[in-house]
């Protein structure tokens, strides 16, 4: 008889959070106030806990931009683009092929353009459309630079003759640019946007048909103001460093009674103004009004401001916190439940109830970090991913119904389409896709974030497999629709899904 050995469970090693890269501020704000947004908040009660998130450990990153953005920016430009082509076709260029590359600079505007044709060069040509395409912004600032690849397709339309041949486009004026707010990373980095469709420009003009009117309306633009979810989670995600200011306020003897209002003034996103009133005297107040300036709200279109008055009731310092823990999460102390499940994995224990503490201190993670995005967080999730995988389907999935929450929050936008490119959250849950309650609705969002990459084909494929398995025609037809769009996208024309 041959006894099975126990093979002991690998050590478990703490996620770590990696230094933030270094960064600043860059920020010019109007003397006006467009777009105003008011938010106001109902009493939120405010206790001296220092184990609340802090905004200095996060790494100023977040998303990549996405195609849409790279459409966006297009579209404006497109028409005088397009006329570069009449311009050269009209004269007898042949079509070509090509690349244009550029890059969109943290404000978010296309910057040293450069046009390749073939099989000619066509220099005048590739100068002109090089010439249009700079200056071209999309309305959303980024952290680091974006190195654009776009493919272009120059063809002939089956049209007669131009009656007129038409005039060179002339160079457009500088842009001239809006006053923004954006933290910027100073560590030289950047990202890619490698674009899977091309830009394609046809010579058809409506001068060149008889009794042929097409009008033009241009594209539409949706422009999403934060939620109000939103709005308290940014100020949250630095509790700390505030509740910091109140625990030295009551060292030096402030009572901890009534109310004190935080109010921020944001400027694309960002606090440009804050200012703190209420209980409490000038150095409590200028000390949350320090605090309050490192809060942020990512994805504001540029151009918005808002403010934001955040009443906190002062209660008194809390308990020491007893108990296991799942009492530590849930008394705010996110620190203490992470050592106490960190602990318990350090014992020996069954896969399943190891999987279970892994679900667990994702949920510890996800309260101790100041957004999602965070270097513990992912650890903590691959590490579970890694744990859930490894266990029988029916184990797995109640495994992951522990920290289901937060896996959601973590790979699915409150907004779809987003602006931004996901694909870095999505792809590290598709291995347990299958065993989560969201996995249908994450498998699409996954798909449509593929196509948006030089993976285009996978998606449209993970699509088209979506679109089989569904049980009724109810539910099939908006993913059939979707595959259409999708199939006969175009950049620059509102062809975008």
């Amino acid at each position: 008889m041959v006894l099975a050995r126990s093979v002991p469970a690998p050590t478990y090693i703490p996620p770590v959070l990696q230094p933030a890269p270094p960064w600043h501020l860059a920020c010019t704000v109007p003397a006006n106030r467009p777009q105003a947004s008011w938010y106001e908040f109902a009493s939120i009660p405010f206790a001296p806990n220092l184990h609340l998130p802090r905004v200095a450990e996060r790494g100023h990153v977040g998303h990549p931009r996405s195609l849409h953005q790279l459409d966006r920016l297009l579209q404006p430009r497109v028409r005088a683009i397009a006329g570069c082509w009449k311009w050269a076709a009209s004269r007898g260029a042949a079509p070509a092929t090509g690349t244009i590359t550029f890059e969109i600079d943290p404000d978010g505007y296309a910057t040293d353009t450069a046009v390749t044709l073939r099989p000619q060069p066509m220099p005048e040509l590739a100068r002109c459309i090089a010439e249009q395409l700079d200056g071209a912004e999309v309305a959303h600032s980024s952290a680091r630079p974006t190195r654009v690849t776009l493919p272009l397709v120059l063809v002939l339309a089956a049209q007669r003759p131009w009656p007129t041949p038409p005039p060179r486009p002339a160079a457009p004026a500088p842009p001239t640019r809006a006053p923004r707010c954006a933290a910027i990373l100073d560590d030289g980095s950047h990202d890619r946007l490698d674009s899977p469709l091309p830009l394609e420009l046809s010579d058809f003009d409506t001068a060149r048909e008889r009794g042929l009117i097409v009008d033009d309306f241009g594209c539409a633009t949706v422009s999403h103001a934060p939620s109000k979810q939103a709005m308290r989670t940014a100020l949250q995600a630095n509790g700390g460093a505030l509740a910091a200011c109140y625990a030295r306020a009551l060292d030096g003897g402030m009572p901890a009674s009534g109310t004190v209002t935080v109010a921020i003034d944001f400027w694309n996103g960002v606090p440009v103004a804050t200012r703190a009133e209420g209980a409490g005297d000038e150095a409590f107040h200028t000390c949350l009004a320090t605090a309050a300036r490192e809060t942020s709200l990512d994805g504001t279109p540029r151009g918005r401001w808002i403010t934001a008055r955040y009443p906190l009731d002062l209660e008194p310092a809390a308990a020491p916190i007893t108990g296991d823990a799942e009492a530590h999460l849930t008394g705010d102390d996110p620190g203490g439940a992470i050592a106490a499940w960190t602990a318990e994995l350090a014992r020996p224990l069954g896969p399943a109830a190891g999987c279970t503490v892994r679900a667990n201190l994702v949920r510890a993670y996800a309260a101790l970090a100041p957004w999602l995005d965070d270097d513990r967080v992912r650890g903590a999730i691959s590490d579970l991913v890694r744990a859930a995988a490894a266990l029988p389907p029916t184990a797995g999935t109640a495994c992951l119904a522990t920290a289901a929450s937060v896996l959601e929050a973590f790979a699915l936008p409150t907004t779809i389409p987003s602006d931004w490119l996901w694909l870095d959250r999505t792809e590290p849950l598709m291995p347990v896709v299958a065993l989560l309650p969201f996995g249908e609705r994450l498998r699409r969002f996954h798909a449509e974030q593929l196509v948006l990459t030089p993976r285009r084909a996978e998606g449209i494929a993970m699509l088209r497999a979506l679109e089989a398995t569904q049980p009724t025609d109810v539910l099939r037809e908006p993913l059939t629709i979707e595959l259409r769009l999708t199939e006969r996208a175009i950049l620059g024309g509102c062809g975008m899904p």
